[in-house]
């Protein structure tokens, strides 16, 4: 299983994030959203995988009280809704945390195919960010990453 620790070899290389169909198991991707629950960034480049995971994560997350049921193709609906190149612009990662204590945050992490990607960009890495806690809060924009020195654990900044 793959966590975004060693983000510059993961995300530096274009042959990584060549979107390709990702084949995993039931059981690799059930791993990859607890990862993602427990607030790791992860990398999965295959859509279909993606948005098992993000359901399975909205589940989670609705069973606990912490949001409303919603599914994954209406969190990409939003998410690439004002997106004017919907075929080159891919979500190559995901990133689930929580803001001022109380708001439950998933990010979709954004890449241009054939563009130079990193992922501790200082100016920031073009991204979805869906509230669960308040879904009118959710928004579209730059967020920052950093790994962590002790734990090489990536995690959103900003």
């Amino acid at each position: 299983m793959e966590c975004l620790k060693h983000s510059k070899k993961i995300f530096k290389s274009d042959e990584v994030i060549n979107m390709m169909t990702e084949v995993l198991s039931k059981g690799e991707l059930n791993a990859r959203a607890e990862m993602l629950l427990m607030g790791h960034v992860i990398q999965v480049t295959d859509e279909v995988n993606q948005k098992y995971i993000v359901d399975y994560v909205s589940r989670v997350l609705a069973n606990v009280g912490n949001s409303e049921p919603i599914k994954s193709d209406e969190i990409w609906e939003r998410a690439f809704e004002f997106i004017s190149n919907k075929e080159k612009t891919k979500v190559i990662g995901l990133s689930l945390n929580t803001i001022m204590n109380e708001m439950v945050v998933l990010t979709l992490i954004f890449k241009d195919t054939g563009e130079i990607f990193d992922i501790e960009d200082p100016n920031g890495v073009f991204c979805y960010c869906y509230n669960y806690t308040y879904p009118d809060c959710s928004e579209l924009g730059y967020c920052f990453f950093e790994q962590d020195k002790s734990t090489h654990k990536l995690h959103r900044i900003g």
